[in-house]
């Protein structure tokens, strides 16, 4: 793919491809922009530096302007008339003010996209940056809630345990006054038959009626009689 040459002016960089200012310095210019800095006027008025290099144009040929969109007949007239050595001088002269160019195009190139993957790299690494402390406070907030959740199981386990050590003090409170009200209930039972017993003996012998027959329970039996009197 042929190379196109672009306006050295780096704010313009427009494509040439009818006509375009050339100076001996090997740059080139677009009409619009010879124009604007002045490479065009007449000779009081005309710019006698380059645009791109500062370099001196005091000649007149240093700085014309050129078409580049040749027709076959003046691709054939040009040169014509001229010796050999001096069509190659030109020739050579030419080559390398295209060599220039193409060598400039790619410096230009090569800046501007060092230019790019810097911005785009100062963009990332903001973006890193961000990311990171969002991780960051992520992670401190996290651990935070960890610590947090961790002193309420701590104060949970706490309380369970309390309330464990309630719970087997009351149910052996419990037992101990179901114990007392079992041996009171006992008692109480055993003293309503003695006076039963003992009213009926006291109304034989006042009236001299035959006390009925008193059936005494088995050994067994006059055993636990025997074990709640001595409670």
């Amino acid at each position: 793919m042929e190379h196109t040459l672009k306006c050295n002016v780096l704010k313009c960089r427009k494509e040439l491809s009818d006509q375009a200012l050339v100076t001996t310095c090997s740059h080139i210019f677009c009409v619009d922009c010879s124009k604007r800095h002045g490479l065009t006027g007449q000779a009081p008025d005309r710019r006698k530096s380059c645009p791109a290099c500062e370099c001196q144009l005091n000649n007149p040929d240093d700085a014309v302007v050129t078409n580049l969109n040749l027709t076959e007949n003046y691709k054939t007239s040009v040169l014509s008339g001229l010796s050999p050595n001096i069509i190659m001088e030109c020739a050579g002269r030419a080559l390398s003010f295209w060599a220039y160019q193409t060598t400039q195009e790619h410096s230009i190139y090569q800046r501007y996209l060092e230019k790019t993957l810097t911005e785009k790299l100062k963009i990332l690494n903001v973006k890193l940056e961000k990311t990171v402390g969002d991780a960051n406070a992520d992670i401190t907030g996290l651990q935070e809630k960890i610590r947090a959740l961790s002193d309420d199981y701590d104060d949970m386990r706490r309380k369970h345990e309390e309330l464990a050590r309630s719970y087997q003090d009351k149910c052996r409170k419990l037992t101990q006054v179901q114990e007392l009200y079992d041996k009171v209930k006992r008692k109480a039972d055993l003293g309503q038959m003695e006076a039963a017993a003992s009213d009926a003996v006291d109304s034989n012998l006042q009236y001299g009626t035959q006390l009925p027959a008193f059936e005494f329970p088995e050994p067994a039996a006059r055993q636990n009689i025997y074990e709640q009197q001595s409670d």
